[in-house]
């Protein structure tokens, strides 16, 4: 059973990473704990190469998981709830142009 409103995907690649290495105020303080508590949110077509080293690097320090690069792999490929989008940027601002996902650019006028 799933749960939560299933509308997304939230972030693109770029900004999970970001996100994740943001120095924390409060709350996790780990970036590799921010990478994997924030993995479900991802929903990304366009994965850089290296893609699969960030979340491997989080999975060995922070689990048992006995093949980190393996599972990460999997993880990328099998990104949560949603089938991948396809972002763009709009004055700094990623954007995606799918019905009911958030940050869906709606012109004005």
């Amino acid at each position: 059973m799933d749960d939560g409103h299933f509308m997304g995907p939230g972030t693109a690649w770029p900004e999970l990473l970001s996100a994740a290495r943001q120095p924390a105020a409060e709350g996790a303080d780990d970036s590799d704990a921010r990478l994997l508590l924030l993995f479900p949110t991802l929903g990304d077509a366009l994965l850089p190469d290296d893609a699969a080293v960030a979340p491997t690097a989080a999975l060995a320090a922070l689990t048992l998981i006995e093949e980190p690069a393996e599972e990460a792999r999997t993880l990328l490929e099998q990104q949560g709830q949603w089938a991948p989008a396809h972002w763009r940027l709009a004055d700094g601002i990623a954007l995606n142009g799918e019905k009911r996902r958030p940050r869906t650019h709606r012109p004005s006028g």
